[in-house]
């Protein structure tokens, strides 16, 4: 993913630790697909996980522990060598 795409997320992890509050879009910002394009990045499907745990361990195996989300993790179609994840603390 391209330096502009990592920002994007990076800032969006930041807008998440400055309200205290997790979200996939907060009021007046755009949805996940819009803030990717105006990153410059292009795909035909997009999913998201949004969480906080103590570690990248932990939240892990939450996520794989979660039927919905570990389904959104392994999704067919989704191209799982580019990933974007902005990390904020």
């Amino acid at each position: 993913m391209g330096r502009e795409s990592r920002f994007r997320a990076r800032a969006h992890a930041r807008e998440m630790v400055e309200r205290n509050r997790l979200s996939h879009q907060f009021n007046g910002e755009p949805d996940l697909m819009k803030r990717v394009q105006t990153a410059g990045a292009r795909f035909s499907r997009l999913a998201e996980n949004v969480a906080a745990a103590p570690s990248v361990n932990e939240l892990h195996i939450g996520w794989m522990n979660s039927i919905p989300h570990r389904n959104k993790h392994h999704e067919s179609g989704i191209d799982r060598d580019r990933n974007c994840r902005g990390n904020a603390r």
